[in-house]
């Protein structure tokens, strides 16, 4: 290859357009050779679950010392299953979802951006159950602030 390179988390490349049907034909065959039939789908690692009494901003304030995070120190991210009590499709495309979830008495704002395809309307709603995976933000509007979650991934159950 004429061009490679890139950090621990990248793979940078450059060819020639005219090399790029072999390149791809190669990396296809190593990708078999090392996967065999394995199938690949998503593998979500998440820190565990919170209870509902640990959904409040006093969690959030106690993850919030640990900081600062990034590549290698992610922020935590959590799972449980929450109970849908609305939701809507927001952004300039709709392709955001902003939603109220349940777990419990608890009641909770969440946001899931880039849940949706533009005109795709969501696989779940009013009182289905999801598993999410979510991170723990502060929302700050009209000089209040609340908990939100922001989901990275979620499944109907």
């Amino acid at each position: 290859m004429p061009r490679f390179g890139g950090h621990k988390g990248a793979a940078g490349v450059g060819l020639p357009l005219v090399e790029r049907s072999i390149f791809t034909d190669a990396i296809q065959q190593a990708a078999a050779e090392q996967l065999g039939d394995l199938p690949l789908n998503p593998l979500i690692l998440s820190d565990g679950g919170l209870n509902e009494g640990q959904l409040s901003l006093e969690t959030l304030d106690e993850i919030e010392r640990l900081a600062p995070f990034g590549r290698e120190f992610e922020a935590p991210l959590f799972e449980g299953r929450f109970m849908i009590e609305s939701l809507r499709p927001v952004g300039a495309d709709g392709t955001h979802l902003s939603m109220e979830l349940s777990l419990g008495r608890v009641r909770i704002k969440a946001i899931w951006f880039r849940a949706l395809t533009p005109g795709e309307a969501p696989a779940f709603g009013l009182g289905d159950v999801l598993h999410c995976a979510y991170k723990l933000s502060r929302n700050r509007w009209r000089g209040r602030e609340s908990l939100q979650l922001m989901l990275e991934y979620a499944l109907p159950v």
